[in-house]
């Protein structure tokens, strides 16, 4: 199961926070904490998620992931769509 997200930044620090936080909480806590700009994240494949095994997916990873195992995809709050794409965002889980 996905439990949290998580950012990967190109010094190699990578930012995990649990359930409800976004991707935007681990930019804020990166640069609170280590002084690191959103902009010195490793890219598209450094956004994603960290699993109950402490596993680390990028989005289509992660997308994969829940997909395998079950894990309940929340429809859109705009159009009441469940995400159907490659890439999962949290918005999808929580």
């Amino acid at each position: 199961m996905i439990v949290g997200v998580a950012v990967k930044y190109k010094n190699g620090c990578e930012i995990r926070l649990p359930k409800p936080n976004r991707h935007s909480d681990c930019f804020k806590r990166a640069l609170e904490r280590h002084g690191l700009c959103p902009t010195q994240h490793a890219g598209a494949k450094g956004q994603g998620f960290y699993t109950d095994k402490g596993e680390y997916l990028n989005r289509e990873e992660a997308m994969t992931h829940v997909r395998e195992v079950g894990q309940e995809l929340l429809p859109d709050w705009q159009d009441g769509q469940i995400n159907k794409s490659n890439a999962l965002t949290s918005e999808d889980l929580w």
